[in-house]
């Protein structure tokens, strides 16, 4: 009786030591995976804001270089003022 409970401790000893190992190693791959997965999302938010500033400039110098040749709409009104319109 005494070796089948010394067996079955000792099994379960083995099988709670696999289990341990195994979860460390489960646990630092995925910390890796994180890891590596939050410097891609940095990398690709760092790669939008550059595209994004180089859109802004790019239509920022077409819109004062198409403006440079045309000429400017007058400010002043076309339509008589109120004082001029009394009778």
């Amino acid at each position: 009786m005494f070796a089948i409970i010394a067996a079955v401790l000792g099994g379960g000893i083995v099988a709670g030591t696999a289990l341990y190992l195994l979860d460390h190693r489960l646990r630092a791959r995925a910390a890796r995976a994180a890891e590596d997965a939050a410097r891609s999302l940095e990398e690709t938010r760092q790669r939008i804001a550059l595209a994004a500033k180089e859109e802004v400039v790019a239509r920022a110098s077409s819109c004062s270089s198409s403006s440079r040749g045309a000429s400017r709409p007058s400010t002043r009104s076309s339509a008589p003022s109120s004082s001029t319109t009394r009778s």
